[in-house]
């Protein structure tokens, strides 16, 4: 609240709806307003839990110091943009295809030309502000479906999702024992380790909610020509090809 909604409270003026929403849009359109848009989608997105993106970042031939920074920032703009600048809806801005690569380095991971102005369209497959690179990053050499799939349901879609079993850890870890990861996508790895039945019932779910964004790498990089694979070791491996295809992703919202 400022000065000014403080005096109106002080009188009658605050006790009708429309009242109560101008002064709302009011407070909204200062830089304050604009501060408290972007910490709210930093709060809810996770983006204030810093991720340790060096992994990523040493398969993917780039630096990573000060990356994260970059990665948030990029994605809290083009928030600000359309909430402020186009006044888009939630539905707009979660199909946005925005992106806002305002150094050389977010310009080259994006595969765009740089711009520290107005946020521009994306040329890859990205149509959501889920594939965003801030909401995809890994700290891992490799993407995580499943924490991909985790995050969708548990910060987008709302849902509770029970803990893992506690030696989810050796079942992931038995059933990748004596395999080449190299010939595996991280799709394929993530299969492979949750196939267990008692793995099943949560994983079915959790898992095509980060299968459908496999085409993104552990920096949210649009991959074309196909995943990177790696090693156990985490060493290049060549190139492995892609699948985003999703069935029966069943997602029970309580509105």
């Amino acid at each position: 609240p400022d000065d000014t909604l403080r005096e109106i409270a002080n009188g009658d003026d605050l006790f009708t709806l429309a009242a109560r929403q101008e002064e709302a849009r009011r407070l909204l359109n200062t830089e304050a307003g604009r501060v408290h848009v972007r910490r709210v989608f930093q709060r809810w997105l996770h983006l204030d839990q810093p991720v340790d993106v060096s992994s990523a970042a040493r398969v993917s031939e780039i630096s990573a110091d000060g990356l994260w920074n970059e990665l948030v920032t990029e994605a809290l703009d083009v928030v600000e943009f359309e909430v402020f600048e186009r006044g888009a809806s939630y539905q707009e801005l979660m199909s946005t295809r925005l992106e806002a690569p305002a150094t050389e380095r977010l310009a080259a991971l994006l595969g765009q030309p740089q711009t520290s102005d107005t946020p521009i369209e994306s040329v890859s497959v990205r149509v959501s502000h889920l594939a965003r690179p801030a909401l995809l990053a890994s700290k891992r050499e490799l993407s995580s479906p499943i924490l991909r799939g985790l995050f969708v349901l548990e910060r987008v879609m709302c849902q509770t999702v029970p803990a893992p079993p506690a030696d989810a850890d050796d079942i992931a870890a038995d059933a990748l024992d004596q395999i080449d990861l190299s010939t595996l996508t991280s799709r394929q790895r993530a299969e492979l380790a949750t196939d267990a039945p008692q793995c099943a019932a949560c994983h079915d779910q959790i898992n095509a909610a980060g299968f459908a964004l496999s085409y993104f790498g552990p920096l949210g990089q649009p991959w074309v020509d196909g995943e990177r694979a790696l090693t156990a070791a985490g060493e290049p491996a060549g190139l492995l090809p892609l699948n985003s295809a999703v069935e029966d992703l069943i997602v029970d919202v309580d509105l």
